[in-house]
């Protein structure tokens, strides 16, 4: 498609990763990067990933598609992002590649998309262990276009739907059976949109993938939605590519800010306990309170609903029998006490080896890096008198280059002063070419349309042929007029002419 293509990829000693390409006219079509703090985070929190190409936030109508999680508070958190020109399948696959480049070759668990036809080529292509699932937030909003409106808004359906998709508790068989009997309840047996869901079950809904380590943390609509609405905020679709970087690293920088108090409060106090079980005291001390909180009324209701039965030993394994009363099954429990292994009859598996973002593993890097500089400062300290004074003289000499910020510089200069590099006299990257992308642009109406349109629109008097319709005196289609009010008009002026004399 793109002939001498020229692709550049660079990595900075900071952790900056980034890679582009252009075409035959050195013109930008596609881009990834992912910043030291993005991947950091990616290798704490990558285990479930979001990938969303819904955004359009330039002037080019270049797509925007960041990566995104869920971090130890569960608060959305980017791992990287990506802009190209056209949705196909050839640039989701370099940009996934990219993005695997990037951290390491580590795929996730559990990767999140829309139900783009590209999408299912480009991911199994690209992804060898990673299992691909479809983001429920797109799915539920296309409820009112592909239901209809009367059934969405003016029955109880949607409330009926979302106790079905989203409970993950539910076995496969018993989702199923849920399923068809509200689709049988609201006689939507033959919407088409929805047998095509029920068909790709196993891609969307939560009781077929909850043995995925960390599958189910994504299985409600919070992290699409609460991502959605927050670069929506720093859209503006006539800015540049330099005005959307900079909208971009704003966002970064509140979406970070916003972990700091969290992460405070989470290492310097201890949510308050609601049962006398050591593993809800346990928990309070190694999660978050976002976690905590949610493990704990897991705890509660699970001492509500739950007895244990009968127990017994094979080995070095012991096994329960488990209760629950609001589903009215049991479960079998197997527990090793010489590797800390558990499993449940229920799919669930935990063990020693479990994911719990905790923030011990966050502050490591702010650890190390208060040790170098303690390092630094010792050395310092041990300088001869004569080296400190070289020191003082060349923050001195720092302080004269200081000074020329306060020159009256050109716009040219500015942006080189932004960006931190300085600019070549060689243009290897020219702006990107308009994007003709799904939703840009203004669609054609057909004569159907049209027609539509027009008997939707309200109707008015026309004073020419006075008949209530779509049209007014100024466009009516008949040319006929009203000559007794011309004549009455004349009349008044004539009369008007014989008073002035």
């Amino acid at each position: 498609m793109f002939v001498d293509q020229l692709e550049t990829l660079h990595e900075t000693q900071e952790g900056f990763y980034y890679a582009y390409d252009i075409d035959q006219n050195k013109c930008l079509f596609r881009v990834f990067w992912a910043d030291a703090a993005a991947r950091r985070n990616y290798a704490l929190y990558g285990e479930a990933v979001t990938f969303d190409p819904t955004y359009s936030t330039n002037k080019y109508d270049m797509i925007f598609a960041p990566f995104t999680g869920v971090d130890h508070h569960k608060k959305s958190v980017t791992f990287g992002a990506s802009l190209m020109s056209r949705e196909n399948d050839q640039n989701f696959k370099w940009i996934f590649t990219k993005f695997l480049d990037c951290m390491g070759g580590k795929e996730p668990h559990c990767f999140f998309t829309d139900q783009c036809p590209a999408m299912k080529i480009a991911v199994p292509a690209t992804f060898t262990t990673a299992a691909h699932r479809y983001c429920m937030w797109h799915i539920m909003k296309k409820l009112p276009e592909k239901v209809g409106t009367t059934v969405t808004k003016e029955t109880d359906f949607v409330t009926c739907l979302i106790s079905v998709v989203w409970d993950s508790d539910l076995e496969p068989a018993d989702f199923e059976e849920r399923w068809c009997s509200l689709i049988s309840e609201f006689q939507l047996e033959d919407n088409a949109w929805l047998q095509y869901l029920f068909s790709k079950q196993q891609r969307w809904i939560p009781a077929y993938y909850r043995d995925i380590p960390l599958g189910c943390l994504l299985r409600t609509t919070q992290c699409s939605e609460s991502e959605n609405s927050f670069f929506k905020r720093f859209e503006n679709p006539h800015g540049t590519l330099v005005e959307f970087w900079m909208c971009f690293q704003s966002a970064m920088d509140q979406q970070r800010y916003t972990q700091k108090p969290l992460d405070r409060d989470s290492d310097h106090s201890l949510p308050q306990t609601k049962t006398l079980l050591s593993l809800e005291v346990h928990a309070s001390t190694v999660y978050t309170h976002a976690l905590f909180y949610e493990f704990q009324q897991r705890c509660v209701d699970s001492l509500n609903s739950c007895s244990a039965g009968d127990s017994s030993r094979e080995g070095s394994t012991r096994f329960l029998e488990v209760e629950d009363s609001i589903f009215n099954k049991t479960y079998t429990v197997a527990f090793n006490p010489s590797t800390f292994d558990a499993t449940c009859s229920r799919k669930f598996l935990r063990g020693r080896d479990t994911y719990v973002n905790t923030s011990s593993g966050f502050y490591q890097l702010d650890f190390d890096r208060l040790s170098e500089f303690y390092s630094t400062l010792t050395l310092l300290k041990s300088l001869p008198e004569n080296h400190i004074n070289e020191l003082t003289s060349l923050s001195r000499n720092l302080d004269k280059i200081s000074s020329l910020v306060f020159e009256k510089l050109t716009k040219h200069q500015e942006l080189e002063m932004l960006l931190g590099v300085k600019s070549s006299s060689e243009v290897r990257i020219l702006p990107p070419v308009q994007s003709k992308n799904k939703g840009t642009g203004k669609r054609l109406m057909s004569k159907k349309d049209q027609s539509v349109a027009k008997a939707q629109k309200p109707k008015r008097f026309c004073n020419n042929c006075k008949q209530m319709a779509h049209h007014d005196k100024r466009n009516c289609p008949n040319p006929a007029v009203d000559t007794s009010q011309h004549s009455f008009d004349h009349e008044s002026d004539i009369s008007s002419l014989v008073d002035s004399d």
